[in-house]
């Protein structure tokens, strides 16, 4: 397994035409996205409704809580980013 070091995310469809996305946290030794499943990490190819991956450098940038099962990039307020955080 080798840790995810730059801003990938795992692209998902509900259905419905609407994207959700899982930050990629590292890829197996074939190179395959690995997500954050229930209890650990898994392969985003197994989960349903898997597209693909891509750069998220349209998101907004910031932390990521790796423990939280459905993790949101939060923006950094204006004070933080003054202060170099």
């Amino acid at each position: 397994m080798i840790e995810c070091t730059y801003q990938v995310v795992a692209v998902f469809s509900n259905g419905d035409k609407t994207e959700i996305t899982q930050p990629v946290l590292a890829w197996d030794d074939k190179g395959e996205p690995m997500v954050l499943g229930d209890k650990a990490l898994v392969l985003a190819s197994v989960s349903t409704g898997f597209q693909g991956v891509r750069f998220a450098n349209d998101l907004p940038q910031g932390p990521v809580d790796p423990t939280d099962p459905a993790p949101v990039v939060t923006k950094p307020k204006e004070k933080d980013r003054e202060n170099g955080r």
